[in-house]
């Protein structure tokens, strides 16, 4: 099986391991906050490829800075967006609901990967 990483920094786009980011049933998607030491939670707003929907992560511990989850056997063939806000602030009466410098990337699952026939 394959793997996948998703680097997360807070205000940038994703970088991911593989472009495009597809993976299948099965294989695991480690997310990972880099250069920060807060704590955000990834967050799938229309469902997740994975058995729980929304997971955190803490910079404070490289133990606690990613997250592996596997790609369910079951998981519908499609695009999987998500969001990690950036840590949260006090709140301010108007305003913006998404907060600058929440990064937003996606996961595609694919079906059955290709099997590699050797001759």
């Amino acid at each position: 099986m394959a793997t996948l990483t998703i680097q997360i920094r807070i205000g940038r786009e994703p970088i991911y391991s593989i472009n495009p980011p597809l993976v299948y049933p099965g294989d695991t998607v480690v997310f990972t906050l880099e250069d920060s030491t807060d704590t955000v939670t990834v967050k799938f707003e229309e469902g997740t490829p994975f058995n729980q929907d929304d997971f955190v992560l803490n910079g404070s511990s490289t133990l606690t800075a990613s997250k592996s989850p596997v790609v369910r056997s079951d998981a519908p063939y499609r695009r999987y967006e998500f969001k990690v806000p950036p840590p949260p602030e006090p709140w301010k009466h108007g305003e913006d609901p998404e907060p600058p410098g929440t990064v937003s990337g996606g996961v595609d699952v694919g079906t059955e990967p290709p099997i590699l026939i050797e001759k």
